[in-house]
């Protein structure tokens, strides 16, 4: 809700906040100039308009993350201490909602096809709309890894790999949209499984 309060904020603005992100991070580009390299000041600079235009999708799933990784490790700690009132946090029993398949498909189609503004916000807001499906698209690679001799590498070299292939996130969404109606896990859940400890 932050990022659309700042939206509102800006609407009277010329271009908008769109138009303010993208003169805020040449200025911070045109700063750094006399400490880079001029290959890495060119880079940068023809690539200010693309993060500028993601920076409140980014920003938006950066506070889902952390707020899902702050969730379950309370739930853990409470549960240590025989202290949570909920069941602990499983990566493994997450479900989305159907309907925010619908929701992310709409967002996208105006971002690709409205007119500015209305393409940046519905953008911004499919990618934010789309964040819970890397989190059930975890859940299956996860389920997955349970049902190999060696579960702990098998996850090792996918966050390492994934951590190193940026495109990997969109394959990984991809997977928690098509398990929506496959059931990836409930499958894997009838196989054999690994222990991680």
């Amino acid at each position: 809700m932050f990022n659309f309060y700042i939206v509102a904020l800006t609407w009277d603005q010329s271009g908008g906040l769109l138009a303010l992100t993208i003169n805020t991070l040449q200025d911070m580009v045109e700063a750094l100039k006399p400490q880079m390299d001029a290959d890495v000041t060119l880079q940068l600079s023809s690539r200010v308009d693309v993060f500028a235009k993601l920076l409140p999708a980014f920003t938006g799933c950066a506070w889902m993350i952390i707020t899902m990784l702050c969730f379950a490790l309370s739930q853990n700690i409470l549960a240590h201490f025989h202290k949570n009132v909920r069941t602990s946090f499983s990566l493994q029993e997450l479900h989305i909602p159907t309907w925010m398949v619908l929701s992310v498909a709409l967002t996208g189609l105006l971002g690709m096809m409205a007119p500015a503004p209305y393409n940046y916000i519905g953008l911004n807001l499919s990618i934010m709309l789309g964040t819970p499906f890397v989190f059930v698209g975890l859940a299956v690679v996860h389920a997955w890894a349970l049902t190999t001799k060696s579960p702990k590498i098998i996850l090792t070299i996918f966050y390492v790999l994934a951590s190193m292939i940026v495109w990997s996130v969109l394959v990984v969404a991809t997977l928690g949209v098509i398990d929506q109606w496959f059931n990836f896990r409930q499958r894997l859940a009838i196989r054999p499984k690994a222990h991680l400890s």
